[in-house]
């Protein structure tokens, strides 16, 4: 006779913890629920629990790029939750005739703007990833943009050079524009060798591999 009622209770805490388990951290509800639950100032303290080092070689990874967009998809939700609570909160400030209502409506507002500026802290603590990662890779992921668009520019420099060479019929002519070609290439070798590290090289050529996916939170990637 005690064992249904031993196994009732065991059955009720897996199915909550189940329950918990599959409950979808982009899901809008999940959200806003998140940002009721925990305090810009619980936000920041959660994450300075969790230290993290810079690489050794500095150098992004597969895993890196992986995690960050993830992330970054997140904190996009949260930011238009927030963002949208903020612009209600104002409406309600703005529109109450008392004026420590309006003071109080106001405060809260204030509170989702703080929310908007920590999403992505907040959305790297939801799905398990070190919000200081979080940060130095996407501080990477800037600095290799822009050396990835410095780069595109050497690139394009070479592709003219090569539709030039091959374009051309005469024999005497294309020996001259293979060698266009040829210091074209070399300019984007001094380039790299001057400018750039082997960690910021691989960095570029790594951002360049994802540019699809970074480009949506980095429009200077869009041009490819």
């Amino acid at each position: 006779m005690s064992a249904p009622r031993v196994a009732l209770p065991i059955l009720l805490l897996f199915t909550l913890a189940c329950g918990r388990e599959s409950a979808d951290p982009m899901d809008r509800a999940s959200i806003e629920r998140d940002l009721e639950e925990r305090t810009v100032r619980e936000v920041y303290e959660e994450a300075e629990q969790h230290p993290w080092s810079i690489p050794d070689d500095f150098r992004l990874t597969e895993a890196h790029i992986a995690d960050f967009v993830k992330v970054a998809v997140l904190a996009e939700k949260i930011m238009e939750v927030a963002g949208s609570r903020f612009e209600d909160q104002l409406d309600q400030a703005s529109s109450e005739q008392d004026r420590f209502s309006r003071l109080g409506s106001a405060f809260s507002a204030l509170g989702s703007a703080r929310q908007y500026g920590t999403a992505h802290v907040r959305a790297a603590l939801t799905l398990g990833v070190n919000p200081h990662q979080q940060q130095w890779v996407g501080n990477q992921i800037i600095a290799a943009a822009r050396n990835a668009v410095r780069k595109w520019s050497y690139d394009d420099d070479i592709a003219r050079a090569q539709r030039a060479r091959d374009e051309e019929t005469n024999s005497y002519l294309r020996e001259s524009k293979e060698a266009a070609v040829r210091e074209a290439e070399q300019s984007l070798k001094d380039w790299q060798q001057e400018r750039l590290g082997d960690a910021e090289l691989a960095n570029v050529l790594l951002v360049e591999k994802h540019t699809g996916e970074l480009s949506r939170f980095f429009p200077m990637l869009k041009r490819r």
